[in-house]
């Protein structure tokens, strides 16, 4: 007589082994396996013994191919078939990660999903395993040439504006793309980086510093007394504190006016890309400006939105 073998693991939980790893419990069949070492039951979805046997072959084929270093087909199908589009949804869900998967500042994230617009434009559904260096130089080419079409709105109506990247613009996006690339490695989904020694369009001689296009003090006033004399008070305002500060736009858009200490003249400020300086002082000029600014001012902030006082204007 033939004895069959149970596990009991729970009140009606009772294991029936058909043998060759293979067990049977509620109408289903189950594999006795290893999972990091440690024994699990994986279900084979059947009650048909046939077809449990040819899960348990699948199972331990892959089981040897990880083991020895063999990818799966449906893995190389995969990684052959993604797309560059998929990869920087991943990262933009991810958060947009550093290498060592730190999370950035959010000026940062918010730069990088913009170099991703035109990006995903030109590379979207191309295959990420199949990209080149040829692949760079394409895209600066259309980069340079205006075949990227910006969309935004603009006083709550949509605009298309035709837009040309330069160099430095187009290595911006390229690393961005990049960064997306190491991800998907990082997580297998690609084997590689296609991209890796790319290197960079920019050349050094070619590259200015603000101060070498920043007006003169002259300069200065007569943008000021055009920009009045066109009614853009609010737009003056920026460009007269920017000049007067020397803060970033990031830096100056968000200030209200608690930030202002007129008994020590300074600015409290919040810096952008590692500044260690909290404040800048209030000097001769900026402090009219900002008296004057005072008078005219109907929010808490320095340099509200016309649409909404409680909201930054928009860089």
């Amino acid at each position: 007589m033939r004895t069959v073998a149970t596990i009991q693991t729970g009140p009606a939980k009772a294991f029936q082994r058909l043998g060759n790893g293979l067990w049977r419990r509620g109408g289903r069949i189950y594999l006795r396996v290893r999972v990091n070492g440690r024994p699990t039951w994986k279900s084979t979805g059947t009650n048909d013994p046939t077809e449990a046997r040819k899960w348990l072959k699948k199972w331990r084929t892959e089981e040897w191919m990880a083991e020895h270093g063999f990818e799966p087909k449906g893995v190389v199908l995969h990684r052959q078939r993604v797309t560059v589009g998929e990869l920087i949804d991943a990262y933009v869900k991810a958060g947009c990660p550093t290498r060592k998967m730190q999370a950035k500042s959010p000026c940062t994230v918010q730069g990088e999903l913009h170099f991703l617009r035109p990006v995903r434009a030109f590379f979207g559904n191309k295959a990420a395993a199949t990209l080149t260096l040829d692949d760079c130089d394409k895209y600066l080419a259309w980069r340079t040439s205006g075949g990227y079409v910006a969309e935004y709105s603009l006083h709550g109506k949509p605009q298309e504006q035709e837009t040309r990247g330069g160099s430095r613009a187009v290595d911006l996006e390229l690393t961005v793309l990049c960064n997306a690339l190491n991800l998907a490695v990082r997580r297998t989904i690609l084997s590689s980086n296609p991209l890796t020694g790319r290197g960079r369009y920019t050349k050094a001689s070619e590259v200015r510093h603000c101060r070498e296009v920043a007006p003169t003090p002259e300069g200065l006033r007569q943008i000021e007394y055009w920009l009045r004399g066109r009614d853009e008070q609010a737009v003056a305002d920026v460009v007269c504190f920017l000049a007067y500060s020397g803060l970033r736009i990031g830096e100056a858009l968000p200030l209200d006016w608690e930030c202002v200490d007129w008994d020590k003249k300074l600015v409290h400020v919040h810096r952008e890309k590692r500044g260690i300086m909290p404040w800048v002082p209030i000097l001769r000029e900026m402090e009219g400006l900002l008296r004057d600014m005072q008078k005219r001012s109907q929010s808490h902030l320095l340099f509200a939105s016309p649409f909404d006082p409680n909201t930054p204007r928009d860089a």
